[in-house]
């Protein structure tokens, strides 16, 4: 639930292995957005641990080891019980390209590095509305 604009329950959001990311989550915390996040390091551990638990929000880093991140996007939207998670992907702009793949893939929305705190508590408040009303 929002009010004023800011969240007003915890979002529970996956997050795959970027400190950048993570830290911007964590300073969410004194910004008024109040998230509990989850760290895993790829996307197989992303995939094991969006299976034993609910989430509101997954993060997408999209060069991720064993299992990338598109590849992990297209197994999320293939896998009925988690489809409706919505997407957030990240990715470096020296992917050329990335953008469009990610979307193509299932991304809900796509985030460029350097991450923004204001910017990702802005796709972090659209992505999640619907599930925090």
């Amino acid at each position: 639930m929002t009010i004023d604009g800011h969240m007003t329950s915890p979002v529970r959001v996956l997050v795959s292995d970027n400190d950048d990311i993570v830290k911007a989550i964590a300073n969410a915390q004194h910004n008024g957005e109040r998230c509990e996040t989850v760290t895993v390091n790829d996307g197989v551990q992303a995939m094991h641990t969006l299976l034993g638990s609910s989430f509101d929000l997954v993060i997408v880093d999209l060069a991720m080891p064993r299992l990338d991140g598109l590849r992990l996007i297209a197994l999320i939207r293939a896998t009925p019980a988690l489809r409706h998670i919505p997407i957030l992907a990240v990715a470096s702009p020296q992917e050329p390209g990335s953008t469009l793949e990610s979307v193509r893939a299932g991304a809900d929305d796509y985030l460029a590095r350097p991450i923004e705190w204001p910017q990702l508590a802005m796709r972090i408040r659209q992505l999640t509305r619907s599930s925090h009303k």
